[in-house]
């Protein structure tokens, strides 16, 4: 018997889903895929992720826009749901989900509500709030919520645009190098 239309080669094909059907593929990027049809982790492999990332069908405007609406959001002292939120904003604002989740990591704790509690803190009584130990940070955090507040309203607008500018200018430089080795002409 012969098939009439064959894209795919004879190791993707697998017993489980009978002996002329391929592996089914939910993207096409054949680099991510051993030739068993397994894929690669990113892990193993995080510069093709960061490519891929870059060479999305996005434009710079649109990743450098998802990195700062991320990074505003998760200095905000929005306890135990910055993902969630910024996943709903991202969806409704038809972001990119991946860029705005991997740059709020840079806003984990403890690094970015400590710097918020100290400008609220200094902005509130003109000296900087002294820290004592673990005990300050663990007792306190409900009291320094209001000065964690004031903090991050103050520096996430300029942390957000000094990602923007960031992210912009390093996917505008990536995206030009990296398409003129593939050859595309952008």
């Amino acid at each position: 018997m012969k098939q009439e239309n064959q894209d795919f080669t004879p190791s993707e094909l697998s017993p489980a889903y009978g002996r002329n059907e391929p592996i089914p593929r939910f993207w096409d990027d054949s680099e991510n895929f051993a030739l068993d049809g397994r894929c690669i982790p990113v892990w193993k492999m995080p510069g093709n992720f960061i490519k891929k990332l870059i060479l999305e069908h996005n434009t710079p405007m649109q990743l450098a826009t998802a990195a700062a609406v991320s990074s505003f959001l998760a200095m905000l002292p929005l306890l135990y749901c910055h993902v969630f939120v910024i996943m709903f904003v991202c969806m409704r604002l038809k972001l990119n989900k991946v860029m705005a989740l991997c740059i709020q990591n840079l806003f984990m704790p403890p690094f970015a509500p400590f710097i918020c509690i100290q400008v609220g803190y200094f902005l509130l009584h003109g000296t900087f709030l002294k820290w004592t130990g673990i005990d300050t940070i663990t007792t306190q955090i409900v009291l320094r919520f209001w000065e964690w507040l004031l903090g991050s309203l103050c520096l996430a607008p300029f942390v957000s645009s000094l990602i923007w500018g960031t992210v912009f200018a390093i996917t505008k430089i990536t995206q030009r190098r990296l398409g003129k080795k593939n050859g595309n002409d952008e």
